[in-house]
């Protein structure tokens, strides 16, 4: 769908390029579903695998209780890298500069929920010039309590300056609003790691 949407913008009506993104964002949004569902049905095997790991490959040596929440931080980080990649994938296969009004559209039949926004800004993010400075604080403010999302929040802002030149005022604002620096190499990447919109 997402193929269709970008190759031949052009070709479908408004309606039909609005249907065509709803519809990718939905087909992602319950793959992530069904990807968090699996995780929550089977927790306690799996975060068995992941303790019997960290004992036999890493020689673990602390408590019981120290092991199991140092596997329940590494599956929230597994969860938290899926989320991202599926949010990067659909960003990927839906984003195009010309569909801006098209993004729009689709806010507006899903009510502007916390995942079609989140979608949006890694639109936004990959594909558009001015940085979204005020949808990230917007987000940024409604996510406090939410720390899991907050995080993939930051993944996405960060992995944009680590890949896309932006002027010094940004990167600092970047830094101080997620407590990174983000003004060293290592972050804000060499131009062999810059990409081109």
């Amino acid at each position: 769908m997402g193929q269709f949407l970008r190759n031949f913008p052009g070709v479908f009506k408004a309606d039909m390029r609005a249907e065509l993104a709803s519809e990718s964002y939905s087909l992602s949004l319950r793959i992530l579903r069904f990807i968090f569902a699996l995780s929550e049905r089977n927790s306690d095997k799996v975060l068995g695998e992941i303790a019997d790991l960290i004992r036999t490959r890493m020689a673990f040596t602390g408590t019981d209780r120290e092991l199991k929440d140092r596997a329940e931080l590494i599956l929230a980080e597994l969860l938290r890298q899926v989320t991202y990649g599926i949010l990067k994938r659909l960003s990927h296969a839906v984003g195009l500069k010309e569909l801006e009004e098209t993004y729009d559209d689709v806010a507006e039949m899903r009510d502007n929920s916390l995942p079609s926004r989140m979608i949006r800004l890694s639109i936004q993010l990959d594909h558009f010039d001015p940085f979204p400075q005020q949808e990230i604080e917007e987000l940024f403010q409604e996510l406090a309590n939410n720390k899991f999302t907050l995080q993939t929040l930051q993944d996405l802002v960060l992995n944009h300056i680590y890949l896309f030149p932006r002027e010094y005022s940004v990167q600092q604002w970047v830094g101080s609003k997620f407590s990174k620096k983000v003004n060293t190499p290592s972050v804000r990447g060499g131009e062999h790691k810059l990409l081109g919109r």
